[in-house]
């Protein structure tokens, strides 16, 4: 239940920021990435996108929504069926139209299960003091245990560094977050930035 809290969550953030980004003008999409049966795990990949409503966005979990669209496609194998194997999915906001802050699209990550119980047992186990006291392995330290992430896709780093800094100011209205199912109180009005990765 925590990690579907989450991505509700998450989802509502990305909705919010896409009303204030893009002045409520996007498509909202499912995108599958998957991986065609092959030999030694090395088939082809491919991707598959569809609309998403916002009754499937928050009835169905992240996980769900990916695996209700593979379930669709099938390739014959020998004398048998096989199914694809899911690789990613994720949820895009793509802008409509051309706005301002050169924003193509938001994107919703959310980690997979398997990635978020290896966080767990490196939080039980304070495996990653471990890596930081170790010298071969100190370079590890530095990956980020994030969970739930939003990724805002822009041309340059103009636009990228424009947007950040409108994002760190952006002040969400009562009405907005009430639109959302969002409570009105002084930490849901604007973003916390928690971290900046700058490649």
């Amino acid at each position: 239940r925590m990690v579907r809290r989450g991505e509700m969550r998450l989802h509502r953030l990305c909705e919010l920021t896409g009303d204030a980004i893009f002045d409520k003008s996007y498509a909202r999409q499912s995108v599958v990435i998957g991986q065609r049966p092959g030999g030694n795990g090395q088939g082809q990949r491919f991707q598959l996108v569809q609309p998403l409503s916002g009754d499937d966005l928050y009835a169905l979990t992240d996980l769900d929504l990916g695996s209700r669209q593979l379930e669709r496609f099938k390739w014959q194998q020998s004398n048998s069926w096989a199914r694809a194997a899911l690789v990613a999915n994720f949820v895009e906001y793509e802008a409509l139209e051309v706005n301002k802050w050169g924003v193509f699209k938001c994107i919703s990550r959310i980690k997979a299960e398997e990635e978020i119980w290896n966080k767990v047992v490196d939080e039980i186990f304070e495996i990653d003091s471990i890596v930081k006291r170790e010298k071969e392995l100190r370079h590890l330290s530095r990956f980020v245990k994030d969970v739930f992430g939003m990724k805002v896709v822009v041309g340059d780093e103009e636009q990228a560094r424009r947007v950040q800094k409108h994002l760190e100011e952006l002040e969400f209205s009562d009405d907005d977050l009430l639109s959302k199912g969002v409570p009105v109180l002084e930490e849901t009005k604007r973003v916390k930035v928690v971290e900046v990765k700058d490649y």
